[in-house]
């Protein structure tokens, strides 16, 4: 009810009107927020936001008929995607998109605002963020499956001995895999 009476702040302004960028976050606070992070940017999430926002667009059959969008939404101009869901500095839309589809970039965009600042304030270590987006990466059914995508056959690296022959293998086909998976996220 408050935002018809005040005009909106934006997040971290809030907690700044108030002092809370001033208290520490806890270990197990930069923790959890490296760890949403890593899962909010994981391919199979990604790729499941990329699907759901498709029920919004036209589209066409093979023989070029349009087919309607599944799911009708309001189109906003950019103008006025800016004055609902914009933030300043932060989001702007240049191109007309879906309703839901601006809602939706703003709440993960809200959301990457407040993790990175928990991350700020709890001073996570880079063995932090490191361990907890490798953990949020092993819970992703598509990292997984790519890191074992076959690119090198054994005998490449027999003069390695066992245990560095797996090693240089592993490193190659893990990079390989990221290399793959990487699309999915950036688009």
């Amino acid at each position: 009810m408050t935002e018809f009476v005040l005009p909106e702040i934006r997040p971290n302004e809030r907690a700044d009107l108030v002092g809370l960028d001033l208290i520490p976050a806890s270990f197990s606070e930069g923790f959890g927020a490296s760890f949403d992070e890593q899962m909010t940017r994981n391919p199979t999430a990604t790729l499941l936001r990329g699907l759901n926002r498709l029920q919004y667009y036209e589209s066409t059959d093979e023989l070029g008929n349009p087919i309607p969008a599944r799911t009708p939404a309001r189109i906003l101009t950019p103008d006025e995607a800016n004055e609902r869901f914009g933030i300043p500095g932060r989001l702007k839309f240049d191109a007309d998109i879906p309703e839901p589809i601006a809602q939706e970039l703003r709440d993960l965009k809200t959301r990457e605002i407040e993790r990175q600042d928990v991350l700020r304030r709890a001073q996570a270590g880079l063995g932090t963020t490191l361990t907890a987006g490798l953990v949020a990466s092993i819970l992703d059914p598509i990292n997984v499956g790519s890191a074992f995508i076959p690119v090198v056959g054994p005998a490449r690296f027999a003069g390695l001995g066992v245990a560095g022959a797996r090693a240089a293998r592993g490193a190659i086909e893990g990079g390989v895999g990221a290399a793959i998976v990487e699309p999915i996220v950036l688009a």
